[in-house]
């Protein structure tokens, strides 16, 4: 998770959410804690009293995160802190609750007087977006197409003037750690790939178009329930990173 950059880094009233939202039997997350190399992140994740994530983030990763909701339940506001940097995303919806449009405003914090301002739109069909655009204050344009399995998000084309990538992902028939704090619409890139699907993850792959590819593969320990309570991510070089999963 972190502040995303050109190379990437719930609906109208609750009730018509019921379809995608995580069941009352949902367990929440509330921890994980990842290891590479020796060296160990924990992540926390913070809900409010219906059950919405609120905030995450991580001490040793320098990432904070703060999640606003209008009362429909939408997400109208992800104010993201990482590395001297701040990153608002305020979205707009329509009437049905269906995001139109997002403003986000990224700032240097050794330079708070300067800004960076650039314009989102969505286009959303069946219930998800299919396609983001991000227009710049200068009017470069990247671009954001995705493509879904059921609730699984699968696919991330993105294109920008200097070139395109495609991540994709597999997954199991078990659950996602992260399953009862997705989100309907991925309004956001952080979103991608982790607040996003309701099946565990199997394998990764980043391909650089017309350059070459990175996949990673992952295992699990389950409990009873079929909630990952250990995983195992390891690349094509053999290196491994391990994260174990805390429950509410």
């Amino acid at each position: 998770m972190g502040l995303i950059g050109a190379a990437m880094t719930m609906g109208c009233k609750k009730d018509n959410n019921e379809g995608d939202a995580p069941s009352g039997s949902s367990k929440y997350l509330k921890s994980f804690v990842t290891t590479t190399d020796g060296e160990s992140a924990t992540y926390v994740l913070t809900y409010d009293s219906k059950k919405r994530l609120v905030g995450y983030g991580s001490e040793q990763d320098d990432y904070r995160s703060k999640i606003t909701y209008d009362n429909r339940d939408n997400p109208t506001k992800f104010e993201l802190e990482s590395e001297n940097q701040t990153q608002v995303f305020v979205i707009t919806y329509n009437d049905a609750g269906v995001p139109v449009s997002a403003i986000s405003t990224l700032t240097d914090l050794d330079n708070p007087g300067e800004t960076i301002e650039t314009d989102i739109t969505y286009e959303v069909a069946n219930g998800k977006i299919n396609k983001m655009r991000f227009t710049d204050e200068t009017g470069h344009e990247t671009s954001y197409t995705l493509g879904y399995a059921g609730n699984n998000l699968t696919k991330v084309a993105l294109e920008t003037e200097e070139g395109k990538l495609e991540l994709t992902w597999k997954y199991g028939t078990k659950k996602s750690p992260f399953g009862a704090a997705r989100f309907k619409y991925l309004v956001i890139p952080d979103l991608f790939s982790v607040f996003s699907s309701e099946n565990e993850i199997i394998e990764s792959k980043l391909d650089f178009l017309g350059i070459g590819s990175a996949t990673s593969t992952f295992s699990y320990v389950y409990d009873a329930a079929g909630y990952p309570t250990s995983g195992t991510e390891t690349d094509e070089d053999g290196h491994k990173t391990t994260t174990t999963y805390q429950y509410q």
